[in-house]
């Protein structure tokens, strides 16, 4: 039995204008995101964009790191033209390795946002809660736990389906929990602008006394706010940070603890 042989790209044209067309797109594609990672790279240098100041060093290997390798998918996309035209199957490989190597890092779209909590003390986890309200489409995920009963960190999952009410109701229903520390930091994918004078910072206020700490700035890709920081501390020095990510859809949120 004759094993099945693939001879249409996208079962409209040959294969050689299939290698064509991929190679086009790598190149532009490679092209725009070497041009754009390095303008950020010399935006890091210049001191233009102040969150990546502050994240220091590791941010900006990062952005090297990336415009590096679309330099490289650039000449991938060259050098498999060069393969198609000259019949060398060789030259195509270095393309076929990178698309296996951006279909795996892809997959980093799916996680959801991250916080990064830096704490310059050496606490003592005394106490820890966890609660979840909905269904599969309209629920909200908390988690929280203390620091030796000075600290409280409540971790919050809004899902973008949810209401402001549902998320309302489960805050209240730790509302105890969160009062008994004088230091509070709520945190988390709130799924609603957290831009001035919206009605999640007023609930956030009136329910616990605590007000935005993060930066007022886009925290998805989609250049919506919805990553935040709300705090109501006494006894820490808290910094709050927007950290640029390649790999998902959320910027991370890093926050350092100091104490006063």
């Amino acid at each position: 039995m004759s094993k099945p042989i693939l001879n249409k790209f996208c079962f409209c044209c040959s294969l050689e204008s299939g290698g064509y067309i991929i190679s086009a797109f790598s190149i532009f594609f490679g092209s725009f995101g070497t041009i754009g990672a390095l303008i950020l790279v010399i935006l890091s240098f210049v001191g233009m964009n102040k969150s990546t100041m502050e994240i220091g060093e590791k941010d900006l290997l990062i952005r090297n790191l990336y415009a590096l390798f679309a330099a490289i998918y650039t000449v991938a996309g060259i050098l498999c033209i060069i393969g198609i035209i000259n019949k060398e199957h060789r030259k195509m490989l270095l393309l076929l390795a990178l698309m296996a190597v951006g279909i795996f890092f892809s997959y980093a779209y799916l996680f959801r946002s991250a916080t990064v909590i830096t704490i310059n003390l050496s606490p003592r986890i005394v106490d820890r809660i966890e609660i979840e309200k909905g269904n599969s489409n309209n629920h909200v995920e908390i988690s929280g736990f203390k620091l030796d009963n000075r600290l409280t960190i409540i971790n919050v999952y809004n899902n973008p389906s949810s209401s402001l009410e549902l998320l309302k109701e489960t805050l209240l229903e730790v509302k105890d929990y969160i009062d008994e520390s004088e230091n509070i930091l709520i945190l988390g994918d709130f799924n609603h602008e957290l831009k001035l004078g919206n009605q999640l910072e007023s609930l956030m206020l009136g329910t616990f006394g605590t007000s935005l700490f993060s930066p007022c700035e886009s925290t998805t890709n989609a250049r919506t706010v919805i990553d935040g920081v709300f705090g109501r501390i006494d006894d820490y020095n808290v910094e709050v940070f927007i950290y640029e990510s390649y790999a998902s859809h959320h910027k991370p949120l890093v926050i350092r603890v100091h104490e006063l």
